[in-house]
């Protein structure tokens, strides 16, 4: 997602939709009134639903809703809680994890990697972005995407209103970068930031979102 979209998507939402992303004083004072008015605008039923379905799009790379309702069915037919399901499922998904565990920028560049047959999962190539992942698997890169892949995490780490933003930034002075996570990753997974591996260690239970994501009024929602 360029900036561009990215700052427009904000300003919509009212708050800061990359949480390690500066903004200037102009911006974040259109997202204070943006919450302002949202805070006393009363919202029907409907609009509260769009409001849902727009930001699981979103902050899932603009899945299309089509898409997010047979996730739901799916969700459905399974034991616990349908909206724990269906995290687990969007979660679990191969572009998803590429991008939570910060092995590229956006979703846009996890889909042209997979789509490029640059991912594997347990030796296999893999050309579905939406691709379900499981406990035990192993997400590896070919040698081109590699270098890309580490790359991106350079630029990320020399980006400096980024860094400050960081909750496990260490102060200790790496000889490679790759030594130390000093970024948010997802818990379910374990990373070798040297091989470039990621496993699947078991289902998502707790997500961190950058927006408040009403999950408990999922069954409301997508149930179309």
């Amino acid at each position: 997602m360029s900036t561009e979209n990215h700052m427009k998507l904000s300003k919509r939402f009212g708050l800061n939709l990359r949480p390690f992303k500066k903004v200037t004083p102009k911006q974040q004072k259109i997202m204070q009134k943006v919450q302002k008015q949202q805070a006393l605008k009363k919202k029907s039923n409907f609009g509260v639903q769009l409001e849902i379905k727009k930001s699981v799009a979103f902050l899932y790379g603009g899945l299309r809703a089509k898409y997010l309702t047979t996730l739901f069915q799916k969700s459905f037919q399974r034991k616990g809680s349908v909206s724990q399901n269906m995290i687990s499922f969007l979660e679990k998904r191969l572009d998803t994890v590429l991008v939570k565990n910060h092995f590229v920028g956006s979703f846009a560049h996890a889909r042209q990697l997979i789509s490029h047959q640059k991912v594997k999962v347990n030796g296999v190539l893999i050309q579905v972005p939406s691709f379900q992942l499981y406990p035990g698997d192993v997400i590896s890169l070919d040698d081109e995407a590699q270098d890309q892949v580490r790359q991106t995490m350079r630029d990320f780490l020399n980006r400096q209103e980024e860094q400050s933003g960081l909750k496990n930034f260490s102060a200790k002075k790496e000889r490679d970068f790759t030594n130390t996570v000093v970024w948010y990753k997802t818990t379910y997974c374990e990373v070798n930031y040297k091989t470039l591996e990621i496993v699947i260690l078991f289902a998502p239970q707790n997500v961190h979102y950058p927006m408040k994501v009403q999950t408990e009024k999922f069954t409301k929602v997508f149930k179309r």
